[in-house]
Order: C-alpha cells, then structure tokens, then sequence
C-alpha cells in the first residue's frame, strides 16, 4: 500500500530530522518546494522521480489544487512518496490542507516535523525566541496574505513577548511601520535574518524605526524578529561559525570533513565534483601470487579494491603475505577500515614520495586511479582500479556553491583540474588542500594554496581554521 510522508527539510543545510532523512533515502518518489537545501536531493535514491512544485525564475509556484492532485497520482504510482517541504509542514507551509486533502482521499500519510524558520533563524543570528526575564512567550506571524488582509497591529502592539513574521523581506518597511502607528515604542529592537542555514546568511538589527533603511540589499528569504530579545547576541563562539567552506572531491573523505566542519560550527557544502567509476583490474588477482608489496595512492582505491576482492569471494588470509605501501594517513586509515595496517609510509604524502620510499623493492603492484602521477610508474607494475569523470549539471552546482564559499578545499588534483578552471575567482577565497599533489595542481592555475600537513582531514580542517585565524 503507498505511504505519503509529509517531510519538513527543516531550516537551513542540514537541518531535516533523522526519521525525515531515512524515509528520503528509501523513497521512491519526492515532490518538492522552495526555501529548502536542494542539496538533500542527493540523498534520495537514483531511481527516485524528482518533481518540482515550487517556483524558480520568476515562475509561478504550482496552485495547491494542483499539488494536491500530483501527490494523489504519485499515491498510484509509487509505493513511497516524501512531500519535502522546507521548514515544518505544519508552519505556514500548507501541509495542513494537503493532508486534509490525503485523509479525504483515504490516502495513509503522516508528518514528520522538524525546525521551523520562526525559531532557527533568530537563533541563527543570536537571537532567542523566549529568554528568562526578558519574554515569556513567541507569536508567530505570516509576512504575507493572499488576500493582502492586514494583521491587527494595535493588538500585537500590546502583545508582551517575541513577535516573529515569517516570508516579511517585501513588507518588512510597512509591518515596522504599522507597529508603530499601534502603540509600539520606534526604538523597540528588531532584527531582518536572511537565508538562515544557508550560506549566504544575513542578520541586519535596529530599531522598528530605522531597519526598514536598512535592508535595501537583503534577499528573500527572510525573517523579521521584533521584541526585547532581538536586542540580544548569543551567537556561536565555535572558530568556524558563519564560515562557508566548500569541500571538492569524492567518496567518504569528503563526508568526513563536511561532518569535522560542521562541528567547528562552518557551513560545509561537499561538492561532488567528479564520480569515481571503477574500471577492471582482474588481471591482477589472476596474478597476484607474482608480487609482494601492494601500493595503494588513494582511499577510493582501497575501497574499490576490496569491494572487487569481496565480488570475488577471495578470502583477506589471501593478504597474509603482502607489505601494503599507501602514499599517506588519510589512505592508511581507509586500510586499516578493512583490517589491514599499512608498512610503508612515506614522510612525503606524495606519489613521488611513495615511489622513493619503493624504490629497489621487488614485486610491487601500483594500485591507483588513471591518470596518476607517471612517478610511479617505473617502481613497479601498474593496475587502474577507477577513473573520475564529470557530470556537466553537477559541476554547475558545484560552481555555483564554490563561487558563494568563503573558503574552498581540495581533496585531490583531479578535482582542482575539474572545478577551479570554471569559477571566476574574483572574491579569491583562501585555497586549502590536502598534499603538495593537489597543491601543485592549483599553483598551475596560479594560486597559492594553504596545504594541509598530512592528507588526514583533521589536518585539513585545522589548516581551514587557520585561515579563518
């Protein structure tokens, strides 16, 4: 029987529930709205319908009828539908209607709630809703009524606590305005946040009389706080909060510092700039008997290789006799995840380095992607387990995220030769990366870059702080 879930992405990037985010894993279909991170998208499944009923370049938003009748269709088709709706469901995001609308039609749903803009974003910029001694409650407004009806001013005026007016950035001057005319004092602190949980969030603070003259370049959108406590700022002290750092590369390791980021309080954006295909490397455990010391460059290499052993049915004591030689830490942790410790490691987390460290050994099996570095070429025999290649519609995201980041780091040369020739580059952010491979790759372009001490990404995320420092 179909299953419709009434999902709230939350406010800002990574702010879905955990129940949400499982059920957008497993779904089978999502229909989605603006004001929510896209970038969740990638977490549905590949085959998963996308469809969009929100607006995008001046378009109008699909009438509710309409969205409505797509989610009674989606009911017929598919077995797990998530309705993806920014914020809560429940908050002035019409899921009230649409799930009247599914119990009507006998259609089984359920919400799944999650943070809404109203209490986020003022404690995005600092700003909480209820605070002891200074207000007792929060009252939640809509900024915008189909109707243009106008909310009753006076009342609110009178109303102690936090007053929150939510989608307010086009009425923000005529909302300030008409509180004062009610009886609130002019000077009564106010705060306009944008964007909250995204990169480019924005907090402007005032006077009821003086933000509207403020806030001429604020974008949609946007949250108005009006009391006592919008005069308060208890943002993050963390070294990275309000910080947008975009992370290039592929696999794990890039979720590793996303997750490292994120605790340091930045916006991490991971930018999948290049998809890992694996080529076909059995000609190497046809002859594997013929070498003794494997050779891995990359955690990607690692990975595949033993998802090939695996595939194969070849048992790890197969592995008893090999020295494993991997180019650095970042490498020898993905081994040791397989149960297997690294002998060789140069002082040099490079391919030159790794192949001075090899040299003169006997039996050596190179393991890498295609196109690597020719150094090793001559310290042994050579098998391409992966390739990355490029998705055009991926790397414009990409772009388009790299081009709003207050840093950028690189996880591989690859990804600096795939992304960093396509973005303007004006703002120049700092450039961190993770070994003088990758470093090389970007002083070819022209840039200097901040280069992280060994390819672990703790040490990448420090050299980020760093340069937040």
């Amino acid at each position: 029987m179909s299953r419709i879930f009434l999902v709230g992405a939350g406010c800002g990037a990574g702010a879905i529930s955990a129940r949400g985010l499982s059920l957008l894993r497993r779904c089978d279909c999502v229909v989605y709205d603006d004001l929510l991170d896209e970038s969740i998208l990638g977490e549905c499944p590949s085959d998963c319908e996308k469809i969009y009923v929100g607006k995008r370049s001046g378009a109008h938003s699909a009438e509710q009828g309409e969205i409505n009748r797509i989610l009674m269709a989606c009911a017929e088709k598919h077995r797990l539908v998530v309705r993806l709706k920014g914020g809560d469901p429940y908050v002035f995001g019409r899921g009230g209607e649409e799930a009247l609308a599914l119990k009507d039609a006998g259609v089984p749903f359920a919400e799944i709630p999650a943070s809404t803009s109203a209490i986020a974003a003022p404690a995005a910029a600092g700003i909480p809703v209820t605070h002891r001694g200074v207000a007792r409650s929060f009252h939640v407004y809509t900024g915008h009524t189909r109707d243009g009806e106008m909310p009753d001013y006076a009342l609110i005026a009178r109303t102690e606590g936090t007053h929150i007016f939510l989608m307010a950035r086009s009425r923000c001057g005529d909302i300030c305005r008409g509180l004062i005319e009610g009886g609130m004092s002019e000077d009564t602190p106010c705060a306009l946040v944008s964007e909250a949980g995204m990169p480019g969030e924005r907090a402007v603070r005032g006077t009821l009389s003086a933000l509207p003259e403020s806030i001429a370049d604020m974008p949609s959108p946007a949250v108005l706080v009006v009391g006592k406590t919008a005069g308060m700022d208890i943002r993050s002290t963390l070294p990275l909060a309000g910080v947008t750092v975009a992370v290039a590369g592929t696999g794990e390791y890039v979720g590793k510092v996303c997750t490292l980021l994120n605790e340091e309080g930045a916006f991490a954006r991971p930018l999948a700039v290049a998809e890992v295909k694996a080529l076909a490397f059995d000609a190497f455990f046809e002859r594997m008997k013929e070498f003794s010391v494997l050779a891995f460059t990359s955690s990607n290499g690692v990975r595949i290789f033993f998802a090939r052993a695996k595939e194969k049915k070849i048992d790890h004591r197969a592995f008893a006799k090999y020295k494993f030689a991997v180019v650095g830490k970042g490498t020898a942790e993905t081994l040791a995840e397989f149960g297997f410790y690294a002998d060789i490691i140069p002082s040099v987390h490079t391919a030159a380095g790794l192949a001075e460290k090899l040299r003169g050994m006997k039996g050596v099996a190179v393991l890498r992607a295609e196109g690597g570095n020719p150094a090793l070429t001559e310290i042994g025999e050579e098998f391409l387990l992966y390739r990355l290649y490029y998705d055009d519609e991926k790397l414009r995201q990409c772009v388009y995220e790299a081009e709003r980041a207050d840093i950028i780091a690189f996880s591989s040369a690859q990804t600096v030769r795939g992304l960093l020739p396509l973005l303007s580059m004006e703002r120049r952010p700092p450039l961190v990366c993770i070994g003088e491979e990758t470093a090389k790759a970007i002083r070819a372009f022209g840039y200097t870059p901040v280069i992280a001490k060994d390819a672990s990404a703790e040490s990448l995320v420090k050299e980020i702080i760093s340069c937040r420092d």
